[in-house]
């Protein structure tokens, strides 16, 4: 096997495959850079490279479906579906070059999908007995985002991520917390101030908390139904 053909390629390269290894059509490279270009990492981990439309393409521009993290720059982005990740030997796919014009615009856009790869695998199971009151919640964000006029809808424009704090996870009298972490420079200076913005948010409530994937709550009990 060629060890220069992968010192090549990168998380986030674009593959375009006929017939390797039982592939078609574009891919996108999620396995992490040190295991493609290590000789010994064998396999190289895969995922095919879409377009999306209409909401579903507006929710993952925003990050609201990890299954999708963005690949290239601007408007014009494809997406990778992490929900047909493929393994395949690397002696299999050897020799097909990368796709110019899938690039990052920045290092941080490429540190981006990395995380978002990682999101995809860690996402925390919120227990079923929570979710009926987080509905309310999941409703109201993505009622919202889509209207940035809206009082709700400017606020949640500038929200970089929602986390949800639990006292006990295992306990059915658990008392719930829920972080909403806003962009850096955004929140003006406040007393006693109880929200944070991204570059202020404490490590110690980080590891005590889980970040909450709305388009991935599991369906809840139904609420507020007048019949």
């Amino acid at each position: 096997m060629s060890e220069g053909h992968f010192q090549d390629l990168r998380q986030g390269s674009v593959v375009e495959y006929s017939g390797h290894a039982g592939l078609n059509g574009a891919h996108v490279v999620v396995s992490q850079t040190c295991d493609v270009v290590l000789a010994k990492r064998e396999y190289l981990q895969l995922a095919p490279l879409i377009a999306l439309e209409g909401s579903e393409r507006r929710q993952a521009l925003k990050h609201e479906n990890p299954r999708y993290p963005r690949v290239g720059q601007g408007e014009d982005c494809l997406f990778a579906d992490l929900a047909w990740i493929v393994s395949v030997l690397k002696g299999e796919v050897l020799d097909v070059p990368a796709i110019p014009g899938h690039e990052f615009a920045t290092d941080a856009d490429e540190r981006d999908f990395g995380l978002a790869v990682g999101r995809w695998f860690g996402r925390f199971a919120v227990p079923d007995e929570v979710h009926f009151w987080l509905a309310p919640l999941q409703k109201l964000v993505r009622s919202k985002y889509d209207k940035p006029a809206s009082p709700i809808g400017r606020v949640l424009n500038h929200v970089s991520e929602i986390r949800v704090e639990s006292n006990d996870w295992n306990s059915s009298g658990m008392l719930l917390t829920i972080h909403v972490i806003v962009e850096a420079g955004w929140l003006p200076s406040l007393p006693d101030e109880v929200v944070y913005s991204d570059d202020e948010f404490p490590l110690s409530k980080m590891r005590r908390s889980e970040q909450l994937d709305i388009d991935f709550l599991s369906p809840p009990v139904p609420y507020g139904d007048d019949s």
